[in-house]
């Protein structure tokens, strides 16, 4: 129960809650040592176009891909914390020298230019009607229909008539590529 208390949903990554208890923890070992910290704040530009346009399952799968780059790009002790929406925060503890956390932000920087591989897009089609298919032609005549209206509509439930009153119907399958 803990952890769902302490953790984002999607990322799974520690929450605004967990964040403050290891920043104050951060800074008070910081203190005892004589080093430093440094908190990076990453606001992803254009988030809510990109969800708006392709959705949330896409919106969703950027947020995770994020997620995973920026724990990539950083030491176990550190902490990449989902701070809300499309808004993470990076904890670099026990900073030596100001330049290593300059090192670090490019780092992340340059990960996050990279493209995301978020949808691989496959299609099926579901061919249904009133009446019997008569020819298995036919059918893969609608379906054909569909596919080439869903990528002009980029609708997931695009429905297709042909000219008897059967229904082709065209779903987009999602995964994300890891």
């Amino acid at each position: 129960m803990s952890y769902l208390a302490q953790h984002d949903f999607l990322t799974e990554l520690p929450n605004r809650m967990l964040l403050n208890d290891r920043l104050t923890q951060a800074m008070a070992a910081a203190l005892r040592h004589h080093t430093s910290l440094a908190v990076l704040f990453v606001d992803v530009d254009h988030f809510k176009p990109i969800n708006d346009a392709q959705g949330h399952a896409v919106g969703d799968a950027l947020l995770k891909s994020i997620s995973r780059r920026l724990i990539a790009c950083v030491r176990t002790t550190d902490t990449v914390s989902r701070h809300g929406g499309d808004e993470f925060v990076v904890l670099l503890s026990e900073v030596t020298r100001k330049e290593d956390a300059t090192v670090s932000a490019e780092k992340i920087l340059t990960a996050l230019r990279i493209p995301h591989r978020i949808l691989e897009k496959g299609r099926y089609g579901f061919a249904s009607g009133q009446e019997k298919w008569a020819w298995p032609t036919r059918i893969l005549r609608v379906l054909r229909a569909a596919d080439r209206g869903a990528c002009r509509n980029l609708n997931p439930d695009l429905r297709v008539s042909d000219t008897r009153g059967g229904t082709a119907v065209l779903q987009s399958i999602s995964g994300i590529q890891r």
